[in-house]
């Protein structure tokens, strides 16, 4: 007779431990899903109406994240808008110095149909990857832009090159 009441009553114990390792807040029950809302309620914030401070620590938390999501967010919202938005993804890109973030950087200085100032951005984003070889193709490729030209001036200048 006790044995048919411990089945059922360790039956309950194993399911009740199945349910509570599956909550909702607990990190531990699927990190990639975790991950990956973490990086989507971040984009919430930089694409909400809050101010620009907070929008900012929310990019420093995608680059600090640095995981596949966080770069593939941030190449998107290059193309946001709010130029302060993009500019500060360009920036972040810059900051996590990846070959998929210095190639969406290079995809920016090169494509004459966005406004100057995100093509800036963009470069002085780049000159934190710092490599000598960089600074020759934004040259050579700003040499013909009077204003990138010149933005290049003073970014040639700048401690961040090898």
């Amino acid at each position: 007779m006790q044995a048919r009441l411990l089945v059922p009553i360790v039956m309950l114990i194993a399911l009740g431990a199945l349910v509570v390792t599956q909550l909702p807040g607990d990190s531990s029950a699927s990190p990639s899903l975790t991950a990956s809302s973490e990086v989507k309620k971040l984009i919430v914030v930089i694409e909400s109406d809050v101010g620009m401070s907070q929008k900012l620590a929310a990019f420093e938390k995608l680059r600090k994240k640095g995981s596949a999501d966080a770069i593939a967010e941030l190449v998107s919202l290059t193309d946001h808008s709010d130029p302060r938005v993009s500019s500060a993804a360009c920036a972040t890109l810059g900051r996590i110095q990846t070959e998929t973030s210095k190639g969406k950087l290079k995809s920016i200085i090169e494509n004459t149909a966005k406004k100057t100032e995100l093509r800036t951005a963009a470069m002085n984003a780049l000159a934190c990857h710092g490599s000598s070889s960089d600074r020759s193709w934004i040259e050579s490729k700003t040499k013909n832009d009077s204003k990138l030209g010149s933005h290049f001036t003073v970014v040639s200048k700048t401690k961040f090159w090898k």
